[in-house]
This record gives C-alpha cells, sequence and structure tokens, in this order.
C-alpha cells in the first residue's frame, strides 16, 4: 500500500512541474490526483497542454489526459530489460505541427 502512495504522490508531482514548471506561487499551489498507474513512471513528457506521456520502468508507455485521468496504453514498444535502475527509462517527444506524434525511447536491453 505504501508504494502505491509514492506513486500516486510521485505521478502529481511530476505532472504538475512538468505541466507547469517551478513558480514562486508553490506555496499556494494546490495538487490533486489525477490517476492511478501500475508500475513506477520512470519519465514524463508533455504532449501538448493536457496529455502527457508516461514511461513506466517495466516497459509500458502510457499517455495520461490530466482533464479526465483517462490513461489509454501506447503499443509497439520494444522489449527492456528491467531490472536494478534499467528498464524504460526516458521519452522524449519531437515537437511536429501535425497530429502525428514522433518520441523517442531510451531503454536498456540485454
Amino acid at each position: 500500500m505504501r508504494l502505491h502512495v509514492q506513486n500516486i504522490v510521485f505521478i502529481s508531482l511530476m505532472v504538475f512541474f512538468s505541466a507547469f514548471g517551478f513558480s514562486r506561487e508553490f506555496e499556494s499551489s494546490k495538487l490533486d490526483k489525477i490517476t492511478v498507474v501500475d508500475g513506477v513512471p520512470w519519465s514524463i513528457e508533455p504532449i501538448d497542454e493536457h496529455r502527457f506521456l508516461i514511461a513506466l520502468r517495466q516497459g509500458d508507455l502510457i499517455i495520461l489526459d490530466g482533464q479526465t485521468g483517462a490513461v489509454t496504453p501506447v503499443s509497439g514498444v520494444p522489449e527492456v530489460y528491467a531490472s536494478g535502475q534499467g528498464g524504460l527509462m526516458d521519452v522524449i517527444v519531437s515537437p511536429t505541427d501535425n497530429d502525428v506524434i514522433y518520441f523517442y525511447l531510451c531503454q536498456t536491453y540485454r
């Protein structure tokens, strides 16, 4: 249960900092639980104002809608070696002017 609560807090903080950055108004800010994921978030990258691409350590990649809390799995992610500090490490979204999302992954493998 403790790990579950830590994941919720971690996701909430990461989404907050990814979306809004550090600000002087931090003391008056409010954090809300958006969703719960099954795994350890290793990287969070904003796609647009409301959606975030989240890499989970065990190799899952999801899209989180920050307004609704809906989680959509991304298919076609290569198999990763998730052990110790390894796994699906980082994700970066490439800037684009159309509806197609290009992203790059950093992962460990055997």
